[in-house]
């Protein structure tokens, strides 16, 4: 039986035979060019072909990240704070523009830092220590805890630039996290719930990722190590096309040029109870032609834990108007039920 029914399948997707010359006229000659017509459409056809979501999520233009203006922001205007907690809370992603950060500077840390990831991994133990390595990429970290023996390593494999690198790090660092204090002020005054540390502190840390792969190759879940601190602030020498998963599906966009990405780690989430949900954040880079690696910096941020978070809402210019208001109306009232109380 097994036979028969490969004969009949072999049978079945062959084309038609050669029709018999039994028919006279063009009505014979139709029938069998409809026929062969009917096999060729069925047999050509294309199958849809679909890549994965996880890879090439639809961009939705309705789902596009704020891009929040870090002046407007220290100024406290109304609208960008509004945009700054509609995109925390919907998206889970915004981008930083204005924050000081040059492109030059940004290129100028990233090649330093690439040149002491390469030397260091000459020696075993700066390896161990300060480098993590994957199939696809490869990290360099900077501790700010670590800072005297990062300093006295970095005298044994770069003696002659070890000054400058250490300063240009810890510059970086320093202005990284002055952004990152500036938002997580800003998500705990105007968020809806009082914020509450439950989990114990974790050190913030800066990376330097190294990516070497190509576009469809595997990485683990977890690489994104900024989704266990509070926030993650990604930075990239160009635009580039970035993709966000969180629970509520998959979000892709372009960013913005000398933008700071910004996604919400599960530290934050936990401590706003929910109202802010952690998410993952991945750069999309396509191989180069000759096989050159990608690079961006990213600062994964987490508040010590004698930062108070000063959950106070701020009052706009027009309820402040309408407060004086209402103030002047009530002490006009009290004065003139008191001179009438006088009269009489």
């Amino acid at each position: 039986m097994a036979i028969l029914r490969t004969q009949s399948h072999l049978l079945s997707s062959a084309p038609p035979p050669s029709p018999i010359a039994t028919g006279k006229g063009s009505r014979s000659a139709a029938i069998d060019d409809r026929i062969l017509s009917e096999f060729l459409e069925k047999s050509l056809k294309v199958p849809d072909l679909n890549l994965p979501e996880s890879y090439f999520p639809a961009k939705d233009p309705n789902r596009i990240p704020a891009e929040i203006d870090l002046a407007s922001l220290l100024s406290r205007d109304e609208i960008t704070i509004r945009r700054l907690l509609i995109s925390a809370i919907d998206l889970g992603v915004f981008q930083i523009i204005g924050h000081g950060i040059s492109a030059e500077e940004l290129r100028l840390v990233m090649e330093e830092a690439n040149e002491f990831r390469i030397r260091a991994e000459r020696k075993m133990g700066l390896r161990r220590n300060l480098v993590r390595m994957n199939n696809n990429w490869e990290d360099f970290c900077w501790y700010r805890s670590r800072k005297g023996m990062m300093e006295k390593l970095l005298e044994e494999v770069w003696p002659e630039r070890c000054r400058t690198f250490s300063e240009k790090m810890e510059n970086i660092f320093i202005q990284l996290e002055s952004v990152a204090k500036i938002v997580i002020q800003m998500l705990s005054e105007n968020a809806t719930k009082q914020w509450q540390k439950t989990t114990p502190e974790t050190e913030s840390i800066l990376c330097l990722h190294k990516y070497s792969g190509d576009l469809f190759a595997d990485k683990p879940q977890d690489r994104n190590e900024g989704s266990s601190h509070a926030l993650s602030l990604l930075l990239f020498c160009k635009e580039v096309e970035f993709h966000v998963q969180s629970r509520q599906g998959s979000l892709s966009f372009n960013t913005a040029i000398s933008a700071i990405v910004v996604t919400i780690g599960k530290q934050l989430q936990e401590w706003s109870k929910g109202e802010f949900e952690s998410v993952i954040g991945e750069p999309i880079f396509e191989a180069g032609i000759n096989g050159n690696p990608s690079y961006n910096l990213e600062f994964m941020y987490s508040p010590s834990l004698n930062q108070k978070f000063n959950h106070v809402k701020t009052i706009s210019l027009i309820d402040q108007m309408l407060m004086m208001l209402a103030v002047a109306f009530i002490y006009n009232f009290l004065a003139y039920i008191s001179k009438r109380i006088g009269e009489t």
